[in-house]
């Protein structure tokens, strides 16, 4: 063997040995010394605070515990404002029923859709164009908005927007007339309720009550001997429908539940004639409907406990119930007068000349915060609106066509 191969001999052995782990002599030391200290605290750790992919470990060994808490701190208050930013952004909505604040009015005039806003009178379009479009109406949330488009003689469904963007047909087939009374938004604003004929069928002839799909679109007809004029959506989660019915030639008020097509018939005196559904108590309990029977001298509005079965009946006729459901405005010997559901007299409001015309459901109503009732009398043949509380009249000249449907927005 040459010095040379000795020497590579050596230095392999060396490298070897000094690569081999070794414990220092001192270990058993150190952990003596360390056994009895009690460990840190889990919450001292920032890596428990905070998402594990935040580069934490950049601080300095030197760094106090106290800063780290304030570094923590900070983080904590930037991401609830971040959090904070992202509630705002979105739309707060009111509840489906209930009182609410006042948004845009939409009407129609001249085949157009517009809204307005009743503070400062500007109108913005909604609809425009060569379609005929009428009778908007809003839906309970105040996000969106049906309204009707004649298609030659037959009658569509348009849904849009509030503002009327992202306008779509949701009927496939166009209804052969649609009653515009009765163009009701369910509670959840997936359903509108419809009083309307067949393509094919004569505007006077059998109607019918539908329900359109007012996000995939589609049209389904409920089995059910529907009378005609306005059906309500039982508040407040709108699972049935209040309709009047008729059954061996007699006039009564019904419920039906779309979910299963199950119908009940309210314990009321069925009639030949003169029976009107007005609506539901905001919570569902109680139900408004109207007599208008010449025949046996009987008019006037009654509510229907359907808990206890006992009837209130109020000297007014066509009552439209106040969104909080305390109040009921309509008509008594030719003038407007708003009554107590708890009954009692009734107060008049306005003048001979703001009595609405017809007996359609939207030639009075209440905006949604109840201060005002919207009213389309005869004469003058314009829009006014009282004061609910007053009685003061305010004429209201941009509401051109009538006051079709009020907004409902969040307070």
């Amino acid at each position: 063997m040459t010095e040379i191969d000795r020497l590579d001999h050596e230095l392999t052995a060396w490298f070897v040995q000094t690569a081999s782990p070794r414990l220092p002599d001192y270990v058993d030391d150190i952990l003596r010394q360390t056994a009895p200290v009690r460990q840190r605290p889990r919450w001292t750790f920032l890596e428990r605070w905070l998402p594990m992919i935040v580069p934490l470990r950049t601080v300095s060994r030197g760094t106090s515990p106290w800063r780290r808490i304030a570094l923590v701190a900070v983080l904590i208050v930037i991401m609830l404002a971040a959090a904070l930013a992202i509630v705002g952004s979105q739309r707060r909505i009111p509840p489906p029923f209930g009182p609410a604040a006042n948004g845009r009015i939409a009407l129609s005039s001249n085949g157009d859709i517009h809204t307005v806003d009743p503070k400062t009178g500007v109108t913005q379009p909604i609809a425009i164009g060569p379609p005929v479009d009428h009778d908007p109406r809003f839906s309970r949330d105040g996000t969106r908005i049906a309204f009707l488009r004649d298609t030659g003689d037959q009658v569509a469904i348009v849904v849009a927007d509030a503002d009327g963007q992202e306008q779509k047909v949701v009927t496939p087939e166009p209804f052969g007339s649609v009653d515009a009374d009765g163009i009701i938004w369910s509670p959840d604003g997936r359903w509108i309720a419809v009083n309307a004929t067949m393509p094919g069928t004569a505007a006077g002839g059998q109607q019918g009550l539908f329900l359109v799909d007012a996000i995939e679109g589609g049209v389904r007809k409920l089995a059910v001997d529907y009378v005609g004029i306005e059906t309500y959506w039982r508040p407040p989660r709108g699972r049935q429908l209040l309709f009047q019915g008729q059954r061996d030639g007699l006039n009564g008020l019904y419920l039906v539940t779309p979910a299963d097509g199950v119908v009940e018939r309210l314990p009321i005196a069925e009639r030949e004639f003169g029976i009107r559904p007005l609506g539901w108590s905001p919570d569902g309990r109680a139900v408004i409907y109207q007599i208008d029977d010449t025949y046996a001298s009987e008019s006037g509005t009654l509510i229907l406990d359907l808990i206890t079965g006992r009837e209130t009946s109020l000297a007014v006729e066509y009552g439209h119930l106040s969104n909080d459901g305390r109040s009921i405005a309509g008509t008594l010997a030719d003038r407007l007068c708003i009554a107590s559901v708890d009954g009692g007299p009734c107060r008049p409001i306005g003048d001979v000349h703001t009595v609405p015309l017809g007996t359609s459901s939207h030639s009075l109503y209440w905006s949604p915060d109840d201060r005002w009732i919207v009213t389309w009398p005869d004469e003058p043949a314009s829009v006014v609106m009282i004061d609910a509380a007053g009685g003061g009249i305010t004429p209201v000249p941009w509401l051109f066509s009538g006051a079709e449907s009020w907004q409902r927005v969040a307070p």
